[in-house]
């Protein structure tokens, strides 16, 4: 079952924040695109990671242990590996987000949720879809 709270809770702060949202990056620098840090900006999944408390690196990784364990359980033993850049056990962006939301795989919604070329009226779908809010086709 898909976390609707944290969906909307996602969505909402995206709409709220849009200078803060790049759909096609996991994580940017929204005044160089190069180095993470004041003004970073991030795609649904990194704000979903960051929403919940963790922190999302550079190399659009996420620290495993950091994630809550009912995330944890959700992520598949093959999707965990140690960082080229320390000695942490990390996670994809989008691993990480989808187990967060509850969604067991995102590439099972196509086009998906996280989809770099998602415009806000395909995201608003996406969310009203998972929260049972209106039928595949649009209709509420």
């Amino acid at each position: 079952m898909p976390n609707t709270e944290l969906l909307k809770k996602t969505l909402t702060y995206i709409k709220d924040n849009p200078e803060q949202w790049e759909q096609d990056w996991w994580v940017t620098a929204a005044d160089d695109r190069e180095t993470p840090g004041c003004g970073t900006a991030y795609c649904f999944a990194g704000h979903t990671v960051v929403l919940s408390g963790c922190k999302v690196s550079a190399e659009a990784e996420v620290v495993f242990s950091d994630l809550p364990e009912q995330a944890q359980a959700r992520i598949h033993q093959n999707d965990v590996y140690q960082s080229d850049y320390s000695d942490l056990l990390v996670v994809g962006v989008a691993q990480a987000a989808s187990a967060l939301l509850g969604i067991t795989s995102f590439y099972t919604l196509e086009p998906h949720l996280f989809d770099a070329d998602n415009k806000l009226a395909d995201l608003e779908r996406f969310v009203a879809e998972l929260c049972g809010e209106t039928t595949p086709d649009g209709a509420s």
